[in-house]
């Protein structure tokens, strides 16, 4: 007989399987630190590569002003200046990858204990009724 109450369960586990089970699954490989770290390096490689293309671009759309700035003095200074805004901007960039990437992990890590939880369930509400037909069975016999 179909048990309402386990087909909607089973249809709640499916849903979310569908749509959180690869992104939640794939995140569940990690420890929580190992997860950020991978991401926060990746975000310092993509950020300084990033810094690279448009530092390129500015120094080809200012060439005069560069190249009045040879002097040493000037080139120290532009590096300085250059240095700190890369510096800002890669702390900033940092900070939020790491919240970003904090909140994608805890999110599913609540996802995945609502899916062990009802999987819990499911295989409970199996045992019961398991129980239930093995002693009824078994008092038929009698």
């Amino acid at each position: 007989m179909i048990s309402e109450d386990k087909v909607k369960l089973m249809t709640s586990i499916a849903i979310l399987e569908k749509r959180e089970g690869k992104h939640c699954f794939s995140i569940n490989r990690y420890f929580r630190s190992d997860y950020i770290s991978k991401h926060m390096i990746r975000a310092f490689v993509i950020y300084t590569i990033a810094v690279c293309f448009c530092l390129l671009l500015w120094l080809i759309c200012n060439v005069e002003a560069v190249m009045e700035a040879f002097s040493s003095d000037g080139l120290i200074a532009l590096g300085k200046t250059l240095g700190f805004y890369y510096t800002l901007g890669l702390v900033l960039y940092l900070f939020v990858a790491y919240w970003v990437y904090y909140r994608r992990y805890e999110y599913a890590s609540r996802k995945l204990k609502v899916y062990a939880a009802r999987l819990k369930t499911l295989d409970k509400r199996y045992e019961f009724q398991d129980k239930t037909k093995r002693l009824a069975r078994e008092g038929h016999k009698l």
